[in-house]
């Protein structure tokens, strides 16, 4: 039933992002070019403009492109901020207000300009990928051809924008998947464990059962490496929407492809992987110290298994709502950090009442190695991160 839903729910992702239409400002518009990766910041020491590059650029919030007046000023121009409202400049004046997540339409024939080129700066948000600045045109209601009408010039070229974060987030996403369901066909007993609900709040248990006894074991492993690539997934979904962990070390941006980004997102799982590793040995060592050693296996299979479940809720939901914002658009850095807390702070309280009613510890004494195992790595992790 589990392995039916899932593959039922690899088939809605996949219509879902094939027929979803490519996304504009407006549909009344016929993109001609895009800006997104020719942004300009402008140096105060050698009072020149730079490219813009991800190292050294972070601090700025004003980005500006350079518009050929000449070859465009029959078209229009719009410009948005995702995140923030702001300012718009052209030519170093400012020629109005941005409102957050709204396009401004500006016919470039109505602004005097003398030169050929003109200098588009955005004032805002310091996320990058939040900004847009596009040329366009207005289509024309008589494109749509009635039968037996003849119109000329009736082809119109439009820019296809290169979308990366999405083509990458889906063809992972799919990836995923189908480990998921191989898991599923190969380890149904184990699967339908992990995924349980009613599995996961029960806090009675007992050490002997084999998931639980035999944490290393090759089928516990396979669900750990299951984990990990969920990790690497919320990874990568979070940055391609504006929220960078880890002060976005691989310097994700608009100009990051699709390879760099399976290479990041297996990196991510490798490393996510060794550290649920780590984490075993962890406890082992740190329940041998506390003298309580016959925790160490329900405490890690909890763990697991409630992390796995929470993150494969945390992936589908984040990629839910990042198809519903749209690309560019920005994750709010806040939610996902109260998210994660909260989801933390289960999972500890979870293990804690699966010890004391699994072996029968003292409570104090099980919050005091509580607070060395979990909520001082989770306070270092999320500090680190956010």
């Amino acid at each position: 039933m589990i392995k039916g839903r899932l593959l039922l729910g690899l088939l809605f992702f996949l219509f879902a992002q094939l027929s979803r239409a490519q996304e504009l400002p407006d549909s009344t518009y016929h993109i001609i070019q895009n800006f997104g990766k020719d942004w300009f910041v402008f140096d105060e020491d050698t009072e020149e403009y730079l490219p813009f590059t991800n190292k050294l650029s972070r601090s700025h919030q004003a980005h500006s492109v350079f518009v050929d007046y000449e070859i465009y000023k029959q078209y229009h121009l719009l410009v948005r901020d995702t995140e923030n409202s702001g300012l718009l400049f052209i030519d170093g004046k400012v020629f109005g207000k941005l409102k957050a997540k709204e396009w401004k339409d500006i016919p470039l024939s109505q602004i005097a300009h003398d030169d050929e080129q003109m200098v588009v700066t955005l004032y805002g948000s310091r996320n990058i990928a939040a900004k847009n600045v596009l040329i366009g045109t207005k289509k024309d209601l008589k494109e749509r051809s009635s039968p037996g009408i003849f119109r000329e010039n009736i082809l119109v070229m439009k820019h296809r924008l290169a979308r990366p974060f999405r083509n990458s987030s889906l063809l992972l996403l799919c990836f995923v998947f189908v480990y998921t369901a191989l898991l599923g066909s190969t380890n149904p007993k184990a699967f339908n464990e992990y995924f349980s609900l009613g599995e996961l709040l029960t806090v009675k248990i007992r050490d002997t059962k084999f998931l639980i006894s035999k944490p290393m074991h090759r089928t516990n492993q396979a669900f750990a490496v299951l984990l990990g690539l969920c990790t690497a997934l919320i990874f990568i979904v979070l940055s391609t929407h504006g929220v960078y962990l880890f002060n976005n070390v691989f310097n994700i941006s608009n100009e990051t492809s699709s390879l760099e980004f399976f290479g990041i997102f297996v990196f991510v799982a490798i490393v996510s992987y060794l550290l649920y590793i780590g984490k075993f040995v962890f406890l082992n060592i740190m329940a041998q110290l506390f003298g309580i050693g016959k925790t160490v296996n329900v405490h890690y299979h909890k763990s697991i298994q409630f992390t796995l479940l929470f993150f494969s809720f945390l992936v589908l939901g984040t990629y839910l709502y990042s198809m519903h914002i749209g690309v560019g658009s920005k994750l709010n850095a806040d939610w996902v950090f109260y998210l994660l807390l909260s989801g933390y702070l289960i999972r500890t309280l979870l293990v804690y009442l699966s010890i004391l009613k699994s072996t029968g510890m003292q409570s104090l004494y099980l919050i005091a190695y509580l607070c060395v195992v979990e909520i001082l790595p989770i306070t270092l992790g999320i500090r680190l991160a956010f």
